[in-house]
C-alpha cells in the first residue's frame, strides 16, 4: 500500500482543488509527452485483499459476484476509454497492473497510463493510502456491513509509465468507489479538461484557471437548466426528499433514476439531460485529514458544469473538521444552489 501526502497551505490555495475534486502535478512538458505516446488503460483482476475481506465477513457466496463485477468493470472501462479518451490519438492497449509494472521496471518509456485506484485517508499520518486496484463490497445499501469500503474513495489517474509509482500528471476523485460508467466518463472528461487548460495556459498564454473555467462554465450553461431534465440518482438522493419537496426546491423538470439509466444517458451523451452528482474531494494537512463532498449539476451531453453547491470548506478546515465535510447526498439546499447559479 502506497502513502500519498497532500499538503494544504491556505484556504484560497485549496478551494480550486475541492471545486473539481482533482489534483494536478504534471508539467506541461509531461502533458505534451503524454500526447505522443500510446495509452495503456489498466484493467482489474480480483484482489486477494478483497477476497480475504469477503471471506472474513463470512460472505463466501459473494466471491463469484465480485469476480463478475470485475469483468463488468473491465468491459465498461474499455467502452468508455474507446469513446471518451481523445487527448492522445496513438492507440489504446489494455493491461493489468502487474503487466504494466513489469514494463515500468524494464524502464519502458513508450506509454502513458490511465487507471483507477481505491484509497483511504490515514488515521496515523497526513495523506492517504492507496491500494494497487479497486475496492469492492457486497452490500451498497448498508455501510455498517463494510466500513472500510464506505470510508474510502477511488481516484482516476493519468501519468507517464515511468511515473507509475510516483507523482502522476493528474488525478481526480470519482463519485463512486467502485466506478460506474458515469464515474468513468466524468473522470476522463475531468482529466482531459485539466490537461487542456494547462496547455492553453502555457502554450497559448491564455489567462484561465481551473476556478475560472468552472465559473465560466456555470455562467454559460446555468440558464439552460429550464430546458433540460435534471437526473438525480436514487441512491444519491437524501431520504428527506420526495418528489414534492424536490419540486419546491427545483422548479424545472427532473427525474429520479437508477444507476443503469443514468449510465446509459451519460454514455450516449444525451444533450436533453443534466445530472446531479455528489463529488468527493480529499484534503490533508496539519489541521485536517478528510474526505469532503460537494454537489454539482453536470451536462450529460458535454460534461460541463451547470450548477454547483459547496460546503463551508474554509470553516471546516480552520475548525479542524468540526464545521462538517459536506453531505454524501443531494439535498434541498443543493438543488436551490443549482437554480441560483452559484459560482465560487
Amino acid at each position: 500500500m502506497k502513502k500519498i501526502i497532500i499538503l494544504t497551505a491556505i484556504v484560497f490555495a485549496i478551494i480550486p482543488h475541492f471545486v473539481s475534486a482533482q489534483f494536478g502535478y504534471g508539467k506541461v512538458s509531461e502533458i505534451e509527452e503524454l500526447k505522443t505516446r500510446k495509452l495503456i488503460v489498466i484493467i482489474e483482476e480480483p484482489k486477494d485483499k478483497v477476497i480475504k475481506k469477503i471471506t472474513k465477513k463470512k460472505h463466501e457466496d459473494k466471491i463469484p459476484v465480485y469476480k463478475a463485477a470485475i469483468n463488468e468493470y473491465n468491459a465498461k472501462m474499455k467502452q468508455v476509454a474507446e469513446k471518451f479518451w481523445t487527448f492522445s490519438k496513438n492507440g489504446i492497449e489494455y493491461k493489468t497492473y502487474q503487466e504494466v509494472d513489469e514494463l515500468r521496471k524494464a524502464k519502458n518509456k513508450d506509454y502513458a497510463i490511465l487507471y483507477c485506484l481505491s484509497g483511504e485517508m490515514s488515521d496515523i499520518h497526513s495523506g492517504f493510502d492507496e491500494s494497487s486496484g479497486l475496492n469492492w463490497t457486497w452490500n451498497t445499501e448498508d455501510d455498517a456491513e463494510d466500513r472500510d469500503y464506505f470510508d474510502g474513495f477511488t481516484e482516476m489517474k493519468v501519468s507517464l509509465l515511468e511515473d507509475m509509482k510516483s507523482i502522476p500528471i493528474m488525478y481526480t476523485v470519482l463519485p463512486d468507489i467502485f466506478p460506474t460508467v458515469t464515474s468513468l466518463v466524468l473522470g476522463m472528461q475531468t482529466l482531459q479538461t485539466y490537461m487542456d487548460i494547462r496547455v492553453r495556459q502555457k502554450k497559448d498564454g491564455e489567462d484561465i484557471s481551473q476556478r475560472e473555467y468552472m465559473n465560466n462554465s456555470i455562467k454559460k450553461n446555468n440558464h439552460d437548466l429550464a430546458g433540460k431534465t435534471l437526473l438525480i440518482r436514487e441512491d444519491m438522493l437524501s431520504k428527506k426528499l420526495d418528489k414534492s419537496k424536490i419540486a419546491d426546491a427545483y422548479p424545472y423538470k427532473f427525474e429520479i433514476v437508477n444507476k443503469e439509466k443514468l449510465d446509459s444517458i451519460v454514455f450516449n451523451t444525451n444533450t436533453n439531460y443534466i445530472y446531479a452528482m455528489v463529488m468527493p474531494a480529499v484534503n490533508s494537512g496539519t489541521r485536517t485529514n478528510s474526505v469532503y463532498y460537494f454537489q454539482a449539476a453536470i451536462g450529460a451531453g458535454n460534461g460541463e458544469y451547470y450548477g454547483l453547491s459547496m460546503p463551508n470548506i474554509a470553516a471546516t478546515i480552520f475548525s479542524a473538521g468540526i464545521a462538517g465535510h459536506g453531505k454524501k447526498y443531494v439535498e434541498e439546499k443543493n438543488l436551490q444552489d443549482f437554480v441560483k447559479g452559484k459560482t465560487l
